[in-house]
């Protein structure tokens, strides 16, 4: 069997216990850590052949490089991708002892979400995540519009023109005492502001945030 056309199955975590072995003095030691290297690789393979057909074929289909195997420590089934200049793979997540047509999408979605090597650089993917978070402040932006346009549209004349009044005197410092309809009309005004969602937080504006908080 070929693993993206590789003889055996070597994950991230077996190629550094591997170079660690190379390291060791002790020869007896160091043959003992090889079989152990070896029974890795074979539980490896195992967890491959143990994942359902279909799963593996659906997410062959997004990305030829990625693929399921079973870790039989954790008792899950593992997401790894293979790394084409190191030819290992490397473990993305682990999921439910039990994969599900729902548990394959989630991943799909997961590795869309983060894939940087579709962009051309760093800053690339940063530009793009930027234009993402600008697209969901405009949409919470024009939603937080809308609530509040229809607030005014249900408004009446005489309603409209005493809000202008109150306002015009909160600004002078008057103390303004809401009454029967007015205050129900107010209520709700403070009601869908309250009910607008906060813009996504950009790398750069989480700093400052950060940096202001100290």
């Amino acid at each position: 069997m070929s693993y993206c056309g590789q003889e055996r199955y070597i994950t991230d975590r077996v190629f550094a216990f591997d170079a660690i072995i190379h390291k060791l003095d002790d020869v007896p030691m160091r043959l003992k850590a090889s079989r152990l290297v070896g029974r890795l690789i074979e539980l490896n393979e195992a967890g491959y052949r143990e994942v359902p057909a279909w799963a593996q074929k659906k997410i062959r289909a997004f990305d030829p490089l990625l693929c399921w195997r079973f870790d039989f420590e954790r008792n899950q089934f593992a997401l790894d991708r293979f790394d084409a200049e190191r030819k290992i793979f490397c473990t993305i997540s682990y999921w439910t002892d039990r994969l599900t047509e729902g548990d394959v999408y989630d991943a799909i979605c997961l590795c869309r979400k983060g894939d940087m090597q579709k962009a051309d650089s760093p800053e690339d993917y940063i530009r793009q995540k930027d234009a993402e978070a600008a697209k969901i402040e405009k949409a919470n932006s024009d939603r937080a519009t809308d609530k509040v346009l229809g607030v005014v549209d249900s408004l009446t004349d005489r309603q409209i023109e005493q809000f202008v009044k109150t306002e015009q005197a909160m600004h002078t410092g008057e103390r303004i005492r809401p009454y029967s309809n007015d205050a129900v009309t107010l209520e709700r005004m403070e009601k869908s502001g309250a009910e607008i969602p906060a813009p996504p937080l950009k790398p750069n504006n989480l700093k400052n945030r950060r940096r202001t908080q100290k």
